[in-house]
């Protein structure tokens, strides 16, 4: 039997999609051109580490690449974004392509 074990409500629109890294973290995607990146450990830290908010609509996509290096994402703003993890850091990233 399943069991829930945590909820989290820091986003305040519909959540469309939803990423795991292979290293832990969770990246979502909302109705409010938001994408959040969320702790590795969410059952003791219930907090995002930070939201990348470039669109001007709702995200449709998120997609890693193999290296979990670059972000790409689309939105209803028709445009498609490139992320990038500047400095090797997972809590610095950066839009380094805006394709409209």
């Amino acid at each position: 039997m399943l069991k829930l074990i945590q909820q989290l409500n820091k986003q305040n629109k519909v959540i469309t999609t939803l990423n795991f890294f292979k290293s832990g973290y969770l990246l979502s995607g909302s109705n409010n051109s938001q994408i959040i990146m969320w702790q590795k450990n969410l059952i003791n830290q219930k907090k995002y580490l930070q939201k990348l908010q470039n669109h001007s609509n709702r995200i449709l996509c998120l997609i890693l690449n193999s290296n979990e290096d670059i972000l790409v994402s689309s939105s209803y703003d028709f445009s498609i974004k490139f992320w990038n993890l500047s400095f090797q850091s997972v809590k610095q990233w950066n839009m380094y392509i805006n394709i409209n």
